[in-house]
C-alpha cells in the first residue's frame, strides 16, 4: 500500500509540475504577444533615433552635436553621413525657395523610415546657421513622459484637420526652444473647446520640433493657458 500510495503522489506532483509548466508558457506568450501588440506601430530597428529621450551625445535642442544659431551647413554636412540611423543616400540637400543660397533645407532619410517619408528635417537661416529641427518620433513617447522630461509647458496651439476629424496640437517651451505636437481626436473636442478640456497626458508624441520660439509666437498663443492635465 505504501509504494502504491508513493506512486500515486508522484504521478501527482508530476501532473502538477506539468501544469505549472503550461500555465508559465502561456503567460509567457500572452506578455509576448501582448508586448509586440503594443509596440507594433514602431519599428524594431535598434537604431532608432531617441536622442531626446536619453539625452545622449547632448541634451535637446542640441541633436548630436548640432546645436541651434551656432551649427553651419558645413557642420550639418559633415554630422549627417556619421550618425549611423541615418541611410545619406536617400537624404537630400535643397534651396528654400528664392531665400538665398545658405538658406537651405536637409530632408532626412532614417534606416527605420517608411518609403518616401523623412525622420528628421534640419533648416538653415540665410546666414547659413541650423535654424530649425524636426523629428518624427518612431518610439513611444507620451505627453506625460515629455513633461517629466521639460517641466510645466508654457502654453499652446490647436489647429483643426480641415479632411479628417484630428485636432493638431503643437505644445511649447520656449524657454527650452522645444515644440511637440500630436493629435488629438475628435477634433472639436479641443479646437472647439480647447480651454475647457483637460488634455490627454497618453497622447502619442508625433514630431519634437527644436526652433528658436520668439516673442510673436508667445504673444499669438499665451491665450489658450496650459490646463489642468486629464487624469
Amino acid at each position: 500500500m505504501e509504494v502504491l500510495n508513493n506512486h500515486k503522489i508522484n504521478k501527482w506532483n508530476k501532473l502538477v509540475i506539468l501544469a505549472l509548466c503550461v500555465v508559465l508558457m502561456l503567460s509567457c506568450t500572452v506578455l509576448e504577444s501582448s508586448s509586440n501588440q503594443n509596440n507594433s506601430e514602431f519599428p524594431a530597428d535598434p537604431l532608432v533615433d531617441r536622442s531626446f529621450v536619453t539625452g545622449e551625445p547632448c541634451e535637446a535642442p542640441c541633436w548630436y552635436g548640432l546645436k541651434l544659431g551656432e551649427s553651419t551647413l558645413e557642420d550639418i554636412r559633415q554630422t549627417l553621413p556619421e550618425l549611423p540611423f541615418v541611410d545619406i543616400s536617400q537624404t537630400y540637400e535643397q534651396l528654400i525657395g528664392n531665400l538665398g543660397p545658405s538658406q537651405k533645407v536637409f530632408d532626412v532619410h532614417c534606416t527605420y523610415s517608411k518609403e518616401k517619408e523623412f525622420c528628421a528635417t534640419l533648416d538653415t537661416s540665410k546666414d547659413g546657421k541650423l535654424s530649425k529641427i524636426a523629428i518624427n518620433v518612431a518610439y513611444e513617447l507620451t505627453l506625460q513622459m515629455v513633461i517629466e522630461k521639460l517641466g510645466v509647458p508654457k502654453f499652446y496651439n490647436v489647429d483643426p484637420s480641415p479632411n479628417q476629424d484630428v485636432c493638431y496640437v503643437e505644445v511649447f517651451w520656449p524657454e527650452k526652444n522645444i515644440v511637440v505636437s500630436f493629435n488629438d481626436s475628435p477634433r472639436d473636442r479641443l479646437c472647439t473647446r480647447a480651454e475647457n478640456e483637460k488634455m490627454d497626458l497618453n497622447s502619442q508624441i508625433l514630431s519634437l520640433i527644436y526652433t528658436d520660439i520668439d516673442i510673436q509666437d508667445q504673444q499669438k498663443y499665451e491665450g489658450l493657458p496650459w490646463p489642468e492635465p486629464a487624469q
